[in-house]
């Protein structure tokens, strides 16, 4: 077998995704599909995402507890069936949109989660009808963000295309929180220079993805491992492809800081591995920890600087008692931590969810 990449090897996890989706509101169409769609009032909230998507699913949940109306188009059960049509005509200031027969005009908040174009499958069997397809439906995506500025956008696709895992090392930085020192290199005598020049041990993880999806529902993690000078062999591979390598930072608590506008909840996460949290997951415990009040400005702020909404921000607590930033997923997970946690307040679907629900009182007309 030829040689892979670093990151590719004794990498073992891999997840088949549910085939139909859990939303609560597609669920109750398939069943009451004609009085539902029947409702006298307008989609006032979209999601952009895919099966699997267990937040989504719970936020929806509690959006139909609060009577919202939303529509969730899934990338991964698009079909002739449904419908979109989106119409700008220089005789009206905004466009008008449509999903289906559901006009949505009235749009007030757009939830871009996990809207992957892999995941989208094609009747054809044909390579180059489902790479168009798919290409076809990402500009559609692109095409809503520039078109329908009024609603809020959770998060515009501009802000997250924005926020690659370098960039955000920058950012962190300009707001006042240290970062780890940052190699990105496919260069062997560059990274094993790098090793011995910090403490002699590095996190290697990919500038990209967490997971590849080759078959559409099916995903492999490529997660982050350690290296050090002691197991230097296990570079081999790294000329393949750049990759991150950061120095090791040791510490005493590392932080999940889940943020939706200014609704907060932090949970200190402690683990085994980087890898943990996907790979033995019953190994990992969580409990709500109480983030200091200039540490959660300091992320206030730096959401504000690069235009988001929501952030899923890794911290840890070195052993000196500083706060240093890892990174911020823009549509980072969190039904996990829920599960694990055993206090109410880390219970970050309702602050998603009651974040929205002030998003369409305050733009209610």
């Amino acid at each position: 077998m030829k040689e892979l990449p670093l990151l590719l090897r004794n990498q073992s996890y891999s997840v088949e995704l549910p085939p139909r989706s859990r939303d609560f509101r597609t669920r109750m169409c398939r069943i009451f599909r004609s009085k539902l769609l029947e409702a006298p009032d307008k989609p006032r909230v979209l999601m952009l995402t895919r099966t699997g998507d267990s937040e989504a699913d719970a936020v929806g949940l509690r959006l139909a507890q609060y009577g919202v109306h939303y529509i969730r188009i899934d990338a991964d059960c698009l079909s002739d069936t449904m419908t979109l049509t989106l119409h700008d005509s220089p005789e009206c200031q905004t466009p008008s949109f449509k999903v289906s027969s559901q006009n949505l005009d009235e749009l007030s908040v757009i939830w871009l989660r996990h809207f992957d174009t892999t995941s989208i499958t094609s009747p054809a069997e044909d390579a180059i009808v489902e790479s168009f397809i798919r290409a076809e439906w990402g500009s559609m995506v692109q095409s809503l963000s520039s078109l329908l500025t009024s609603p809020l956008w959770i998060n515009h696709p501009q802000a997250i295309g924005r926020l690659d895992r370098i960039s955000q090392l920058k950012f962190a930085r300009l707001i006042g929180l240290p970062t780890p020192e940052t190699l990105v290199s496919n260069d062997l005598d560059s990274i094993r220079s790098f090793l011995r020049s910090t403490s002699g041990k590095l996190v290697a993880k990919v500038l990209g993805s967490h997971f590849l999806e080759l078959k559409p529902g099916v995903l492999h993690g490529v997660f982050p491992r350690i290296i050090t000078e002691s197991n230097l062999e296990s570079l081999s591979g790294a000329n393949l492809v750049p990759c991150i390598y950061q120095e090791y930072i040791p510490h005493m608590q590392e932080v999940r800081v889940t943020i939706a506008g200014r609704k907060v909840a932090a949970v200190a996460v402690t683990k085994a591995e980087p890898a943990s949290l996907w790979e033995c997951p019953k190994e990992v415990f969580v409990q709500e920890y109480d983030l200091p009040s200039e540490i959660l400005e300091k992320l206030i702020n730096f959401m504000g600087l690069t235009d988001l909404e929501y952030g899923a921000f890794d911290l840890l607590l070195d052993d000196e008692g500083k706060y240093v930033f890892l990174e911020v997923n823009p549509t980072g997970d969190w039904v996990y931590f829920e599960s694990q946690g055993n206090d109410t307040s880390t219970k970050i679907t309702d602050k998603v969810a009651s974040f929205i629900v002030e998003q369409l009182e305050g733009r209610s007309s």
